[in-house]
């Protein structure tokens, strides 16, 4: 059983159509505990009681950890320091409630990475492919991080909170934080661990010219 959450997103969107013959347990945002439909329940990830109850219902061996606590293009102080405790909480929940992993899939993000650029894009569907080759392969590799792009970013930011980036929108300090204590828990669990780190899921041109808006104003600001 696979225990999803952020499977409505676009990259979770694009990764249900690719699962097959696997049952999976999707998660959407609910102060409430509800079951939706037969896949399907509302919970709130912050709540420890709400994963320890669907722990209780289902023997998940997968998690695949999509979502994030907050769209950045849609706040002003990216460098929050409540988002990243709402990240980390809520990733330190799903390890203390789901207690028969295997495998985890974690999508962090390229800018845990110095990045002076804003134009890039990657097609979900290659992060979707990856992850599913993962789920299907008999014995991958323990840890396994894939970056998406070769623009030389070599150097991991050095301060998580306040590292210097030219670019307003961007913030790895939670996917970072994340993805130590994701590796750390994995290797004294002996869990496998796929790690993704795109830049950003762009689709269509329209798309891409409204983000860059936003960003601009952003910047203003």
């Amino acid at each position: 059983m696979i225990f999803i959450t952020g499977g409505f997103g676009k990259i979770g969107s694009s990764l249900l159509n690719k699962i097959k013959n696997k049952r999976k347990i999707l998660i959407k945002r609910s102060k409430k505990f509800i079951k939706i439909n037969a896949n399907t329940y509302g919970l709130d990830l912050e709540n420890k009681k709400h994963l320890r109850k669907i722990a209780k219902k289902y023997d998940f061996k997968y998690l695949i950890h999509l979502a994030v606590t907050r769209n950045p293009l849609k706040i002003k102080k990216i460098r929050n320091y409540d988002t990243l405790k709402k990240d980390t909480l809520i990733l330190l929940n799903l390890l203390d409630s789901l207690k028969k992993l295997k495998r985890i899939i974690f999508i962090s993000s390229a800018s845990v990475y110095k990045i002076g650029a804003v134009d890039d894009k990657i097609d979900r569907n290659l992060i979707s492919r990856d992850i599913v080759k993962f789920l299907n392969k008999e014995k991958p590799k323990r840890i396994n991080i894939k970056t998406y792009q070769n623009l030389n970013r070599k150097k991991l930011i050095i301060d998580p909170l306040y590292h210097k980036n030219e670019n307003k929108r961007l913030n790895g300090s939670n996917k970072l934080i994340n993805e130590i204590l994701l590796i750390n828990f994995c290797h004294e669990n002996d869990i496998r661990l796929f790690i993704a780190r795109p830049f950003r899921i762009s689709e269509t041109n329209k798309e891409k010219e409204i983000i860059f808006k936003k960003i601009l104003k952003l910047d203003k600001n």
